[in-house]
């Protein structure tokens, strides 16, 4: 059932998010923190936009990245300003 889980999963972790973005079709990421006022008024946005996705076209992952807790995966993609939105086909 693809209504299993949350449709947007917060991956802080560097061998996580590498296994999800090169093993799933393509994936959606946002790019966000917690402190940021504009990552937190489009978060329900993206919430409802993974939401239908998932029900939809479940081979699309929606993920998103606290930039404070992983500044690892944000500095390898050179996120400067947040909220960003970063997409992958196939790795």
């Amino acid at each position: 059932n693809n209504n299993q889980g949350p449709a947007v999963e917060i991956v802080n972790d560097l061998g996580r998010f590498q296994n999800i973005t090169q093993n799933s079709e393509a994936v959606i990421v946002d790019f966000f923190s917690y402190s940021c006022g504009p990552c937190m008024n489009i978060k329900p946005v993206y919430e409802k936009i993974a939401k239908d996705y998932k029900q939809k076209c479940p081979q699309i992952k929606f993920i998103s990245v606290d930039t404070q807790k992983a500044p690892l995966i944000a500095g390898q993609f050179g996120i400067k300003a947040i909220p960003t939105f970063v997409s992958f086909y196939k790795g």
